[in-house]
């Protein structure tokens, strides 16, 4: 489900299950830019630690990505690998939206954002995701 009022989109797939990925293509991209035409999309290869597996190449998700004019990325909740540098991407992705929008350069615009922190500044977003964790560079 895709909500009309995000800030930014993710839309993952397996890395190892084509149909996945297919239905991103067929259903998802469709879907958020009828209903958040002005969000950036995140096209997001999960169980990337899953390569030996791979049924999806980065090229096959680069060139969807470049179709819809969005940003390819993959991680593995399993490794770590690249979590954090995706979810910092997302992040700085829908507060830059978020400023589009409050300054008028953006039609659409969300609240899921404001909804989870409120009018926070970049460094209550940042405590969040590191409260309990060891602290990252945002």
């Amino acid at each position: 489900h895709i909500r009309s009022i995000a800030d930014v989109v993710m839309i993952a797939y397996s890395i190892s299950n084509k149909t996945s990925f297919e239905n991103a293509g067929k259903r998802w991209f469709r879907q958020t830019e009828r209903e958040n035409p002005d969000a950036p999309i995140f096209l997001v290869g999960l169980q990337s630690d899953l390569k030996d597996m791979r049924d999806v190449s980065a090229a096959e998700a680069d060139k969807m990505a470049a179709k819809h004019n969005c940003t390819a990325v993959e991680c593995s909740a399993l490794s770590g690998e690249n979590v954090w540098n995706t979810m910092n991407a997302v992040i700085r992705a829908a507060l830059a939206n978020k400023e589009e929008v409050r300054r008028g350069n953006k039609a659409g615009g969300g609240t899921f954002m404001s909804e989870l922190f409120g009018n926070s500044s970049l460094e209550r977003v940042k405590s969040y995701f590191t409260k309990g964790k060891e602290k990252h560079p945002l």
